[in-house]
């Protein structure tokens, strides 16, 4: 931890990429029950911490049934959204995804919204410039969103993926950005919707860097096998 963020040093990278806020919300409305005696419910979970709780999720089912005078009820209901972020060396990784289903029958009354309903916001920034690779997949009900701050409270879109996979090859300055996830899911007795979402944001070894690592791995190689020639020489017995 670093200044109330989290680094993580690219090396042999020249940038630090700090991680300086998390917002994790999942979020699902429902309704349930029978005509004339319905209930509405909010199931919610809040996160910010950098080093908790990165594994989050939320889930719920009921369900339930009777005789209203000489009608008969049915209705049930069940609904899960998970979402993961990783922090790892040289960049980040997450995922949201949001799943629903809601049976009514006769007088029965069953729905779940979780539009919007899993959220991520990360905000980090780099002390120099880098390249980075974005990619990832958006979803329908879903946005994925990655800004450049200008001050201010202001926000600039550094790409804006559409619907589809997505592979961007980026140069970022120096500077704060914004990562953003949303996905959301309904379902209202007779239809609905899921979605999922994902983004990797990863940072691209130079040439240079990986030239260098390279030649050290091969001198490295190199002076391995001259040491075990001198070790075999040693121990093999003198012949007269």
């Amino acid at each position: 931890m670093l200044a109330g963020g989290l680094m993580m040093t690219l090396a042999p990278l020249n940038a630090a990429l700090l991680v300086e806020s998390r917002h994790t919300l999942l979020q699902a409305t429902t309704q349930f029950g029978y005509l004339g005696n319905v209930t509405t419910d909010t199931d919610s979970v809040n996160y910010q911490s950098l080093v908790s709780n990165l594994q989050s999720q939320l889930a719920d089912s009921d369900s339930g049934s009777g005789s209203l005078g000489d009608t008969s009820w049915a209705a049930s209901y069940e609904f899960r959204l998970e979402q993961s972020v990783e922090f790892v060396s040289g960049g980040i990784a997450a995922s949201g995804s949001v799943s629903a289903y809601a049976f009514a029958g006769d007088q029965g009354v069953a729905s779940v919204d979780a539009t919007s309903g899993n959220q991520l916001e990360l905000v980090f920034s780099l002390d120099a410039k880098e390249a980075y690779r974005f990619s990832g997949i958006v979803q329908d009900l879903t946005t994925i969103t990655f800004e450049r701050s200008l001050g201010g409270g202001l926000w600039t879109p550094v790409v804006e993926p559409g619907i589809g996979v997505f592979d961007y090859a980026l140069d970022l300055q120096a500077g704060q950005y914004r990562l953003s996830g949303i996905g959301g899911s309904y379902h209202d007795s007779s239809q609905g919707s899921g979605s999922s979402w994902s983004f990797q944001l990863a940072a691209i070894p130079e040439p240079a860097s990986v030239a260098t690592a390279t030649a050290s791995l091969l001198l490295a190689a190199a002076a391995g096998r001259r040491l075990r020639r001198r070790n075999q020489a040693a121990t093999t017995p003198h012949q007269p």
